[in-house]
């Protein structure tokens, strides 16, 4: 997406019976003129898998946080912080370290998010990439994401799946109406399924 809204969103989550939620944290990027917002963690629920979350702790001092670079990453399972170059001692839902990257894979459901931990203008952050390849792509998945079948003009909706008509403006899909529409994924901090430290 092109907006940068800051907090927790729904980044993906079923709307049929698969009841599973993407969630991601983001956080301004603070020596940057126009305070762009990057990823600092994601957290994956699913009903009958385990809940992983990968974040960036406040510190090396974190709770089992392990140090890629300067930057601090933690591992939560079911809430419980774990050392993440262990990974999550279940088969059911694996977390991997490959250098700066870090792989989160559910084996069951095929959900896998790629993981790399970068830092841009001395802010932490990851770059993810997120695999659905048992993916329903049929209009039952909703969040900032945008549904998952490569047709970006279809990628505006109520949580619902009632569909929101996209801007025809390239400014607008890009500014204040996106920022706008953005907002709705914001959760509230009942709706939000990340541990804090």
């Amino acid at each position: 997406y092109n907006v940068h809204v800051k907090g927790e969103l729904t980044f993906l989550k079923s709307l049929g019976a698969r009841d599973f939620t993407i969630q991601a944290r983001t956080a301004i990027v603070a020596n940057h003129p126009k305070g762009p917002a990057v990823t600092t963690g994601v957290v994956v629920k699913e009903t009958g898998q385990p809940t992983i979350q990968v974040s960036l702790g406040s510190s090396s001092n974190s709770e089992l946080a392990t140090m890629f670079g300067q930057c601090p990453v933690q591992l939560f399972v079911n809430g419980v912080a774990t050392d993440i170059d262990a990974g999550t001692g279940l088969t059911d839902a694996t977390v991997q370290v490959k250098g700066k990257r870090i792989v989160v894979e559910y084996v069951n459901t095929q959900i896998r998010l790629d993981m790399n931990v970068r830092v841009w203008r001395n802010t932490c952050h990851f770059s993810v990439t997120y695999f659905l390849a048992d993916c329903p792509c049929d209009g039952t998945l909703v969040g900032i994401l945008g549904q998952p079948d490569g047709d970006w003009k279809n990628d505006w909706h109520e949580h619902d799946g009632t569909a929101v008509t996209i801007p025809a403006s390239r400014r607008d899909r890009r500014g204040k109406k996106a920022y706008d529409y953005s907002l709705t994924w914001c959760l509230t901090e009942a709706e939000s399924e990340f541990t804090y430290e």
